[in-house]
């Protein structure tokens, strides 16, 4: 013999389902993002910065700001392999989400990369 519904659990489906036209959202999570990650963005963004001064100092002196220059890159790629390695960390983290990490991960790794090039180019 079926269960019939009763009117309670009736009025507790229909209260449950989402508005028309508007459905409920999948894959939300409600983890914090991971602090290594953001820390890691936030590496990502010192490089960028010191990378922007230091090609403008550069292009403000015209060219005689190569001892300022060769250091802030230098700073820049320690900068870019810490991030790398807190990115990395990030990614062990337990219940939090891991954009913050995936995007420190790739910016820090491509920026020590071009920097890399850069003193490479300087010196051949």
């Amino acid at each position: 013999m079926a269960h019939r519904k009763t009117t309670k659990r009736r009025k507790k489906e229909y209260n449950s389902l989402p508005e028309p036209g508007k459905t409920p959202k999948k894959n939300k999570s409600n983890h914090p993002h991971s602090k290594s990650g953001i820390f890691s963005c936030l590496c990502a963004l010192v490089v960028l910065v010191v990378i922007g001064v230091a090609v403008l100092s550069a292009m403000l002196s015209y060219g005689a700001a190569y001892g300022f220059v060769g250091g802030a890159l230098l700073l820049s790629v320690f900068l870019a392999i810490k991030g790398l390695r807190l990115g990395l960390r990030g990614r062990k983290e337990r219940n939090c989400r891991y954009l913050t990490c995936r995007i420190g991960i790739i910016s820090n790794s491509f920026f020590a990369f071009v920097i890399i090039i850069f003193y490479l180019n300087g010196l051949l």
